[in-house]
């Protein structure tokens, strides 16, 4: 998860090729990415079975 100052369109298109699960730009809310932190981790769960 890339969270960054950087919040274009074309900053998140960038990070999220780069290879970023999801991009965050701030201000970030603590329930936010606590929200994607968990959708991140049950992708990689599934993906893992």
């Amino acid at each position: 998860i890339m969270l960054t100052a950087r919040g274009d369109d074309v900053d998140r298109v960038v990070g999220l090729e780069l290879g970023a699960d999801d991009y965050v730009p701030k201000p970030c809310y603590p329930r936010e990415l606590v929200a994607r932190l968990r959708a991140v981790l049950r992708r990689s769960e599934a993906a893992a079975l």
